[in-house]
């Protein structure tokens, strides 16, 4: 299937087999407290972060430690440490409103969403990034996982079509901007009809 294939082709979703996860039951509480921190893979991490006020310390910490939402031997995700990340993250960002120190802690806390099968709360986040980091590096893939996000998982074919050709207008280099018309024309379709159609083309190309 051609946007699963695209699926596989983001950096991320690589990291958490495509969506997989080992709880999609609720969405990470984005708030931050001291009973969610009382255990679990960031509680030394939320206390370095507590203890300090460098913001690029805080950035540093949030990166150096991603790697703890998801078990790293069996790649499932840890729920707990998934709410805990996607919180301090949020925390970070809301603190230094804008500042694009915060965007990239962000952007992952969009993909840990995405892992555990959050698919608005990731949308949430991706239209943050993209609307308040435009200076972000990864803005361009931000918008793009934004409309693929509204296209493969909310089925809102509307504002997905709307967001790819966007993305296009605003990062015609981008590395997926090659496979935005596929999905842009297999918008909604199934992937028999999706295979049909390649195999009309096809077809229409031999004669």
């Amino acid at each position: 299937m051609i946007l699963r294939t695209f699926c596989y082709a983001i950096p991320f979703l690589l990291l958490f087999a495509c969506g997989s996860a080992s709880d999609a039951s609720g969405e990470p509480a984005a708030e931050k407290s001291q009973d969610l921190f009382a255990t679990g893979s960031y509680k030394a991490i939320f206390e370095q972060i507590e203890s300090t006020n460098d913001p690029a310390r805080i950035r540093q910490l949030l990166l150096d430690n991603y790697g703890l939402v998801a078990d790293q031997q069996t790649g499932w995700m840890d729920t707990l440490a998934s709410r805990q990340y996607i919180a301090l993250a949020e925390e970070f960002a809301g603190d230094h409103p804008g500042d694009t120190l915060t965007a990239l802690p962000l952007y992952r806390a969009a993909e840990v969403h995405q892992a555990l099968g959050n698919f608005t709360a990731a949308a949430d986040i991706l239209e943050r990034v993209s609307e308040d980091y435009p200076g972000f590096s990864k803005r361009g893939e931000a918008l793009f996982m934004l409309a693929f996000t509204h296209d493969e998982h909310l089925k809102d074919y509307d504002t997905a079509s709307d967001l790819y050709e966007r993305f296009k207008r605003e990062y015609p280099d981008n590395v997926f901007a090659d496979g935005v018309d596929v999905l842009i024309n297999n918008l909604g379709k199934s992937s028999d009809e999706m295979l049909k159609d390649l195999e009309q083309r096809a077809q229409d190309n031999g004669q």
